[in-house]
């Protein structure tokens, strides 16, 4: 048994049937695309026919213990496809749904391009499809053996093991195709922050994809797409193909309008997918030519800081389901990181990556308290001025007087807190990921105790970590800074960004939309704040990515 092509492909939805009575199915084979399948060859020299009391077998042979170092878990459920090609019809003969794993093949007929020879040539054609809903391990490899009996009595074996398509993570520098964002309908509010996120997209030529309320909202997580979906893809030899992941909370009927209505394929992740908590990195050579996987966790490599005031509930973390999930891909590393110090535990609130032309190709940002209040105190030498204003928060007015607020001790004092979380985490990745200090570009930042449990961080204005990079342009939250007046109103918190990517080569032109009203005050203090990078939820292209298959596993 030889293979050819092995795409061994990965997860999907695509809707198997049910019923037992299609474990013979049969199709004409010019309706098969093989490039989706893994292309198997079975053949043999000589006898044209299979002998009397003779038969040939291909089985699903399940994985020996003394192989692995993880448990079998026998609750894995079938998802493998088998179908073997005639010359006009192809035949399925192990399905999903079907509980045997083992089936007869017929014996290999004669090909015309190597009829001379006398090889005789059986096609087989080999899926593999998981859906993941946290109750088994995902599958890595999935095993097969061809057998030559006489009767019960197996006179030949030839196995092999394919590995199943890893599903990768894109980096958010990659080439955008599609912004998803979910519109509020009826809500004059996000007008503006519609308008721009479109302008902005337009010129990226980005498609925008608005996603209306009502296609969501049994969803908890709703309009914060990017925490329940994330877009990522798989490699064949021919292709690159969009897969996206979703978590299951959303009724299935809208899942599916929603997603392979707009031709995507996915898949699903357990209840709560909180990919919020996961961030690929940009490649980085030679250690991460995929990237590496960003992860929240609560003790990262078994550490955390020890000045955490730990609260009631955990929230930096990601799902069990979810970290096997990734954890069994293998080609992305994981870097865990401690954000459990915010209300919302997301990576984008701490870290975040714009490309440039530096010797990495890109820069990370980081948000800094002491940035933030250099302004400030600069700022208030020509002047008074005001932070947040025209903004309202709960119903009440939001701005606050520069003096006002520099001359808080206790709020520097709870800033500088959090500062020292931020600065926990600079170190591990500068270890974990070989980066140096002129890698790093911080721009202002400032934070306040969240209302409900007094202990974690939540941002005093629009975090502009939590950018979007589309291409050449970076969508930012408008941070709502102090201003002056000269030929124009000038953003002082927005200057800095400005000046500063500019100082570090930062090859794309920033677009500030105000996300106040749709991520900052929601009116009602009891719901969360959001974030521009978790409203957004960006397909993007696979790109020039090193095949999976060339990398060494970890």
């Amino acid at each position: 048994m030889c293979g050819r092509n092995n795409r061994y492909t990965a997860m999907g939805n695509h809707g198997h049937s049910n019923n037992e009575e299609d474990s013979a199915t049969v199709i004409q084979s010019t309706s098969i695309d093989k490039k989706d399948f893994t292309v198997l060859k079975v053949r043999a020299i000589g006898s044209e026919e299979l002998p009397a009391g003779y038969s040939l077998r291909l089985s699903l042979k399940i994985q020996r213990k003394e192989e692995s170092n993880e448990e079998e878990d026998e609750t894995m459920p079938s998802c493998t496809s088998v179908y073997v090609c005639g010359q006009k019809q192809t035949r399925q003969v192990l399905a999903p749904h079907i509980a045997a794993i083992q089936a007869e093949i017929p014996w290999p007929s004669k090909t015309t391009d190597q009829a001379d020879e006398g090889i005789m040539e059986t096609e087989i054609l080999v899926q593999e499809i998981q859906s993941f809903d946290g109750t088994s391990r995902p599958k890595q490899f999935v095993p097969m053996t061809l057998l030559f009996c006489k009767g019960n009595e197996i006179i030949y074996e030839d196995s092999l093991e394919m590995r199943v398509c890893p599903w990768i993570i894109p980096s958010p520098l990659a080439d955008p195709h599609a912004v998803f964002y979910v519109v509020e309908d009826f809500d004059t509010h996000s007008e503006d922050f519609d308008r721009e996120l479109t302008q902005a997209a337009s010129l990226a030529n980005v498609h925008v994809m608005p996603v209306h309320r009502y296609e969501v909202d049994s969803h908890p997580n709703d309009r914060e797409l990017s925490k329940w979906m994330y877009c990522g893809f798989t490699q064949t030899f021919d292709s690159a193909k969009t897969l996206f992941a979703v978590s299951q909370p959303q009724e299935e009927n809208k899942q599916r309008t929603f997603i392979p209505g707009s031709q995507y394929e996915y898949f699903t992740l357990g209840e709560k997918g909180t990919f919020d908590k996961v961030m690929a990195t940009p490649p980085i050579y030679p250690d991460y030519p995929l990237g590496a996987l960003l992860i929240a966790s609560l003790h990262p490599d078994g550490e955390q800081p020890g000045f955490w005031k730990r609260g009631k509930t955990d929230v930096g973390f990601i799902p069990k389901p979810l970290g096997e999930f990734l954890e069994a891909q293998k080609i992305q590393p994981m870097v865990e990181l401690f954000t459990d110090w915010l209300e919302n535990g997301d990576i984008a609130s701490m870290v975040n990556f714009v490309p440039s032309r530096s010797e990495t190709g890109f820069k990370v940002i980081m948000p800094s308290i002491h940035i933030c209040r250099e302004l400030l105190v600069d700022f208030r030498r020509y002047g008074e001025g005001y932070i947040c204003e025209g903004k309202t928060l709960n119903g009440e007015d939001a701005r606050v007087k520069v003096t006002r607020l520099l001359e808080d001790q206790d709020f520097w004092k709870t800033n500088q807190y959090f500062q020292n979380f931020i600065d926990w985490n600079r170190l591990r990745l500068r270890w974990q990921l070989g980066l140096r200090t002129d890698d790093f570009i911080e721009v202002p930042a400032l934070w306040q105790l969240d209302e409900r449990d007094h202990i974690r961080a939540v941002p005093f204005f629009p975090n502009m970590t939590s950018l979007v990079v589309l291409g050449n342009h970076i969508v930012v939250p408008k941070p709502h800074g102090p201003k002056r007046t000269y030929n124009t109103v000038v953003d002082r918190f927005e200057h800095y960004m400005i000046d500063e990517f500019r100082a570090n080569r930062v090859t794309a032109e920033l677009h500030f939309v105000d996300d106040w009203e749709r991520c900052f005050d929601r009116g009602n203090p009891a719901i969360p704040k959001s974030s521009l990078y978790n409203q957004i939820l960006v397909q993007r292209r696979p790109g020039a990515y090193p095949a999976w298959w060339q990398l060494e596993m970890r």
